[in-house]
């Protein structure tokens, strides 16, 4: 059972109240809206196009070569307003984008989407021209769903325990599939290489277990990890570890071969960012806001002190283009500024009291010098580096909004 430090948690139970009886019974509605993060898409046509979550039950491709930015900007929408797409029979029935849509198929053809409500996984056209179901699970989907080097299959993870191994090439069934009853699956899992075992996909359970599945072996387990504690972010896998945090503040790096701890840490809150692991560090931030930077070889803070954000963090943080600056962006859409090699801050800057994000879950997306949020409402926001704005850009089914600087476009 979880602990719950403070009453400020409900903001991070809320959508999933169901899963855990704790939350449920403290009366927290399951309202889902979702946490999908922006993705650029290489569009046949050159177009400048982004993928974004618009609200609780719509995903869009957004050309955002279109000034303004407004509806004219939508290149499609999934599903239509009528919940119909082409080249499905039934209505789409969707309540909650969490997982980030990946690309399937050998020239990236396809993005392939989770309905957190109806469990149902879909591959739409990149071009909007049509869609197809790929699996329906009997749990609900939170993690992202994770799509082999080759494009052709996907790992699925649902809130019963479940693993599956579907071939998108002829979906409806799993070639193979992992059940640990005991575990949801929140965070979403991460492809390793072994030596001994070959592929392996590590699924973080809120049991606070790794499963490591083997692939070549259909799904059978080589090791676990557990820890006391509830895993709720994702694993991120990097030469031959892999990095992670739990509700008990803790972070680890593990070896994937073994599943062994390499190192740990200790945070001042729980973790639920993804770490970003880049030049031989390992930066993440917890719930309190604390941002931590440890080198990735023995798990040394490489900066003086932690830095703090003041506010939970779930985003992950995030490097511009020229690794000078490390993006950090609060729950309340407060970015930060970050030098990576000291943990000094460079400049801090949010939103208007009038029209700032709410509620930010969902990872950046940095493009040149401007960094790009989704909010819980489906409003997309962009900040620049060394500017102190942060502006509305656009929101489906609304005027575009003016903002100063224009957004940009891809360099």
């Amino acid at each position: 059972m979880f602990h719950v430090k403070r009453a400020d948690r409900r903001w991070l139970m809320a959508p999933l109240a169901a899963a855990i009886v704790l939350i449920t019974a403290c009366g927290v509605s399951n309202d889902p809206d979702g946490w999908a993060s922006p993705l650029t898409l290489d569009d046949a046509d050159g177009a400048d196009v982004i993928i974004i979550r618009t609200d609780r039950e719509h995903i869009a491709a957004l050309d955002i070569s279109v000034r303004p930015l407004d509806e004219a900007a939508v290149r499609w929408e999934f599903p239509r307003e009528n919940d119909g797409f082409p080249g499905l029979t039934e209505p789409v029935d969707a309540h909650g984008f969490y997982g980030t849509p990946a690309l399937l198929g050998p020239d990236g053809e396809e993005l392939i989407l989770a309905d957190y409500d109806e469990g149902t996984v879909y591959a739409v056209r990149t071009d909007g021209t049509s869609a197809r179901i790929i699996f329906d699970v009997d749990g609900r989907v939170v993690a992202s769903v994770i799509v082999d080097p080759d494009r052709t299959t996907a790992y699925i993870t649902a809130t019963d325990g479940c693993v599956y191994a579907v071939d998108t090439e002829s979906p409806g069934t799993a070639t193979w599939s992992f059940c640990d009853p005991e575990s949801e699956v929140w965070g979403t899992p991460d492809l390793a290489q072994s030596r001994t075992y070959g592929g392996l996909l590590l699924v973080p359970g809120l049991n606070g277990r790794v499963s490591a599945l083997q692939i070549e072996r259909e799904g059978r387990l080589a090791w676990t990890f557990q820890t006391d504690a509830a895993i709720a972010g994702n694993v991120v896998v990097s030469e031959g570890r892999a990095y992670l945090g739990d509700f008990n503040s803790i972070f680890f790096a593990l070896d994937v071969e073994t599943g062994d701890v390499v190192w740990s840490a200790l945070g001042a809150d729980w973790f639920w960012t993804t770490a970003l692991v880049a030049d031989g560090t390992v930066y993440a931030a917890d719930l309190s806001g604390m941002v931590w930077a440890w080198d990735v070889d023995s798990g040394r803070l490489v900066w003086d002190a932690p830095y703090d954000a003041g506010d939970p963090v779930r985003a992950q943080p995030a490097l511009t283009d020229d690794g000078a600056v490390l993006v950090i962006v609060t729950r309340k859409a407060e970015f930060h500024a970050i030098v990576p090699a000291t943990g000094l801050g460079i400049w801090t800057t949010k939103g208007t009291e009038d029209d700032r994000p709410d509620d930010v879950l969902a990872d950046p997306l940095i493009r040149g010098d401007a960094i790009l949020i989704n909010d819980e409402d489906g409003r997309l926001f962009e900040a620049r580096v060394n500017v102190d704005v942060v502006c509305p850009v656009f929101r489906a089914k609304e005027a575009a909004s003016a903002c100063s600087p224009p957004l940009a476009a891809a360099p």
